[in-house]
């Protein structure tokens, strides 16, 4: 994650069955959080160390907009907000406005590196999965 001169690197286990989704997230030496979603509840777990700028609910829809099928996010956005995407593109606008872009180095993405920029909050969030390393 990137943002502004600040840039923190994270190891992450995901784990996504029909049941639930398990992110374990291990930084400087310590778990850092565990959450757990099962399509109702969001459930997390955090070290103390963890700034409380850091919430289990913003990283759930990163990972959702970035991962999910783009049928099942346009179908929970709310009016005003659209997903486009392309071959190598998602883009999340409110009012025609770009809010995320996420770009994916190939197909499919959750195999692949993607760059996820949130312009609001100018962060950057680059996920690179263990195989690509």
């Amino acid at each position: 994650m990137q943002r502004g001169d600040r840039d923190v690197t994270l190891e992450a286990l995901l784990e996504i069955d029909p049941r639930r989704l398990t992110l374990v997230a291990l930084g400087y030496g310590q778990r850092l959080f565990t959450l757990r979603y099962d399509g109702a509840t969001l459930d997390e777990q955090r070290s103390p160390f963890l700034p409380s700028a850091v919430q289990g609910r913003d990283i759930l829809a990163d990972m959702q907009l970035a991962l999910w099928p783009a049928e099942s996010v346009r179908a929970a956005l709310p009016a005003g907000w659209t997903l486009v995407e392309g071959s190598d593109e998602r883009v999340l606008l409110h009012d025609a406005t770009p809010v995320t872009t996420i770009r994916f180095a190939g197909a499919p993405a959750w195999r692949n590196v993607l760059v996820l920029r949130n312009h609001p909050f100018a962060y950057t969030l680059t996920i690179t999965p263990v195989a690509e390393r």
